[in-house]
């Protein structure tokens, strides 16, 4: 799901959030390389490097100098849409616990030497902050064969729904 949404950014497209994310902290890694003059001159050869296709052509470089081949089909497994139960506005989203719906699921492992599936994953579908309808889908959980029951439990009460909520910035702040 990752690499996927990631080719997406890399060719100029993909969540507004990821991208905007790219572009913010690829501006700011050239100015502190001494690549850019400042913040906006570097947000703009971001910008472009997606935006011409040469940002994806060097990532599809980099893969094929470690034998791997990006046309290669991914696994993915059975996709299951987690809906929201109510109306409202996602007010929080408890990213540790996706962390463990996806172990369950074979995602990341229990144990140092467990195997990781790379067939399962996890996709949001909406951001802090959104509106939601009841019904309306809020994640997707590509599964397998082991921990389905208790993913979804876990994924549903990692997001909550209220009332009230308000987008938060993207960053938060900047530690020097």
């Amino acid at each position: 799901v990752e690499l996927d949404e990631s080719g997406e950014c890399l060719q100029g497209g993909g969540p507004t959030d990821l991208r905007e994310l790219v572009v913010r902290r690829g501006g700011e890694l050239l100015v502190l390389a001494g690549v850019a003059a400042d913040a906006a001159a570097g947000d703009a050869q971001i910008i472009a490097t997606l935006d011409n296709g040469s940002a994806m052509a060097k990532f599809a470089q980099m893969v094929a100098a470690q034998e791997g081949d990006l046309n290669a089909a991914r696994p993915r497994g059975e996709a299951l849409v987690m809906e929201s139960p109510a109306a409202g506005v996602v007010e929080s989203i408890d990213a540790e616990r996706l962390g463990y719906a996806l172990i369950e699921l074979g995602g990341g492992r229990k144990q140092k030497t467990g195997p990781i599936d790379p067939s399962v994953g996890l996709e949001m579908l909406v951001r802090l902050g959104d509106s939601v309808e009841q019904g309306q889908p809020v994640a997707r959980m590509f599964v397998a064969d082991r921990g389905v029951e208790t993913a979804e439990r876990l994924t549903r009460e990692a997001i909550c729904i209220s009332d009230t909520g308000a987008q938060p910035e993207l960053l938060h702040e900047r530690i020097d």
